[in-house]
């Protein structure tokens, strides 16, 4: 990954920020650049839209504010990020044994060198329907596959109900040129497909609860993905 490439992806979202002044826009991306660099496996998460609930708005860059919860130890107080940082962790390490797993805040570590990128750079809220999300990709997809292609990840987990499947479809076209992904579907919860060097991963939301039933637990979200994970890279 190139810092200059880095770099262009900030000044980018500065020029939507001066484009939509009445927008709230949501820098994404890299959490921490030298960690991202440092990093054995350079994995991108690709969630819906950064929202926010109970008239707490924050339009703070996404990785000061994971920044912030793991200096403050309390990254477990946002399920989502305590997933992905479980998951983060589990690859990173290659611990694929949920018992096995450290306190979510030592996980947390090993999030801090992903990217997390929203499909929607627009702060929405919990309940933004899938057309709104499905317009934001649409208007701005250019900066989300400039992120792709400027962070160069080895694995890509989007995270988004089936509802939303014209999203997926297109990053893995932009990715791979071909128009339809044959995905992996062995396990429900999350499908996967492998282009060259990348290995897709397609999830539900970390707190997905009508879609599954019973709702998804910790342990169910961190299995799925990592056993999707391990049957593309150990065929």
């Amino acid at each position: 990954m190139s810092i200059d490439l880095n770099e262009d992806i900030k000044q980018r979202f500065k020029v939507l920020k001066s484009q939509y002044p009445n927008v709230d826009i949501i820098e994404d991306g890299i959490l921490c650049t030298q960690e991202y660099q440092a990093a054995k496996l350079k994995i991108m998460w690709m969630l819906k839209q950064d929202y926010w609930s109970d008239g707490n708005k924050l339009t703070i860059p996404y990785g000061v504010q994971v920044q912030n919860a793991i200096t403050n130890k309390n990254i477990q107080m946002c399920p989502t990020w305590k997933r992905m940082s479980q998951v983060s962790y589990g690859l990173l390490r290659d611990q694929f044994d949920f018992k096995n797993l450290p306190d979510s805040n030592v996980c947390a570590k090993e999030f801090l060198r992903t990217a997390v990128v929203e499909v929607d750079k627009e702060l929405g809220d919990s309940k933004s329907e899938n057309e709104v999300i499905l317009n934001g990709f649409n208007r701005y997809k250019d900066l989300v596959f400039r992120q792709i292609d400027a962070y160069r990840p080895d694995v890509i987990i989007i995270c988004m109900d089936g509802a939303l499947r014209e999203i997926p479809e297109a990053i893995y076209n932009h990715c791979s040129g071909e128009k339809r992904c044959a995905w992996n579907k062995s396990d429900d919860l999350c499908w996967g497909a492998k282009m060259k060097d990348v290995v897709f991963l397609w999830s539900y939301h970390p707190q997905a609860t009508r879609a599954v039933g019973e709702g998804l637990s910790d342990e169910k979200f961190f299995n799925s993905i990592c056993s999707q994970y391990k049957r593309l890279t150990c065929a």
